[in-house]
């Protein structure tokens, strides 16, 4: 799938699992192309913001290694994966809770390869079929001026 070079596209960054997530949005401009907006309290905020800009993938940047994390080749084409803003939280959320249990079979000694491959992503890049990308800047601004329990804006 080709994606659409000025439709929204946001990276956001959990911070102490999904109690703090910073956001930023990828912008038109050359010079400042990622523009840090904020920082959203908890999994709800995140998934009210990622509804009220029209999110509705997530993109995939795979690329391919030797097994032993050292790149390949990059995959030329980046997946955009639909889902929406509830799937994306609670799979991220799972996600978070099966990297808590790794932690606890590390300590114990017993982690096997497959676990290292369940931590959940420092980061996401996600994305709107629908909505612009100068029109996705703007309803961010404007949620992120009603919203109220934010840590800081930038």
């Amino acid at each position: 799938m080709t994606l659409p070079l000025n439709n929204l596209r946001m990276t956001f960054t959990p911070m102490e699992n999904l109690n703090l997530v910073a956001i930023q949005v990828w912008t038109d401009d050359l010079d400042h192309p990622l523009r840090s907006m904020g920082v959203l309290k908890g999994k709800n905020q995140l998934e009210h913001l990622m509804e009220t800009v029209g999110i509705d993938h997530y993109l995939d940047f795979s690329k391919e290694t030797d097994g032993g994390g050292r790149l390949l080749i990059p995959v030329p084409e980046v997946r955009a994966i639909a889902c929406s803003p509830k799937n994306l939280v609670d799979k991220l959320e799972r996600g978070f809770q099966r990297a808590s249990e790794l932690d606890i079979k590390t300590l114990d000694g017993q982690p096997t390869e497959a676990d290292e491959f369940l931590k959940p992503p420092k980061s996401l890049t996600i994305y709107s079929s629908s909505v612009t990308g100068a029109a996705g800047l703007e309803r961010i601004r404007g949620w992120f001026a009603a919203t109220e329990g934010l840590i800081d804006r930038f």
